[in-house]
């Protein structure tokens, strides 16, 4: 059964050297994967507060889910350093950071990780991710 830290840990393991360069804590307890970690288990069924996340929340999951949990967290994590951070080039001297790049290449990756992720899980989510996790039904007459 996976725990609070184990969760944390695969995240910072998984994201861990764009964590740094915006400036976000590597180490558990992580106040800046609550958001990310609360939304997956919601996405996918379970209650979680809005304000905090415990290891009685990740606890709900079945481990057929655990995967999924990870998944969905690091999109949100992606996301959200997406739409807080302002990832603008600067050069001072000889000091010369693309974060502008990082930027350009979370824009990139999000849509394919948003597509893989409702391919991968979509069958066990409570909300839809995009396109390719619609779910058909047809109505048919006897």
């Amino acid at each position: 059964m996976a725990t609070l830290a184990d969760v944390e840990g695969v995240l910072h393991d998984r994201l861990g050297e764009l964590l740094t360069v915006v400036g976000w804590p590597t180490a558990s307890p992580n106040a800046k994967l609550v958001d990310p970690i609360g939304w997956a288990l919601r996405a996918l069924g379970y209650a979680a507060d809005l304000g905090s996340v415990s290891d009685s929340d990740v606890a709900q999951l079945p481990d057929s889910h655990v995967d999924a949990l990870l998944d969905l967290a690091e999109l949100r994590t992606l996301e959200n350093l997406l739409g807080n951070y302002k990832l603008v080039s600067t050069r001072a001297g000889e000091i010369d950071q693309k974060f502008g790049e990082l930027g350009q290449r979370l824009l990139t990756m999000l849509p394919h990780k948003r597509q893989t992720v409702a391919a991968m899980h979509g069958d066990k989510l409570v909300i839809r991710l995009g396109q390719s996790d619609r779910k058909h039904a047809a109505l048919r007459t006897l």
